[in-house]
């Protein structure tokens, strides 16, 4: 169980303490920036050939995951 002290004046202290507005908001704001992020760069890297991408240095794995995205869906410039 976790301890809350309260300092006189109703703010409290402690680990069960919620995210307040602004921590949620930009939370919702960094997760919106990186996944046009990843669809910028999925746009990008899905034309090149395997040779090129495995120069930039992504493993077979990486560029089969690369050629399973579907990098249009989504994509406002």
């Amino acid at each position: 169980m976790a301890a809350i002290t309260c300092d006189g004046i109703g703010k409290h202290h402690g680990k069960m303490r919620a995210k307040g507005f602004a921590r949620r908001f930009m939370d919702r704001y960094v997760d919106a920036q990186m996944k046009k992020a990843r669809l910028r760069v999925n746009a990008y890297l899905q034309p090149l050939n395997d040779e090129a991408l495995g120069k930039l240095g992504y493993t077979p794995a990486e560029i089969q995951a690369i050629r399973a995205s579907d990098a249009s869906v989504g994509l406002m410039i």
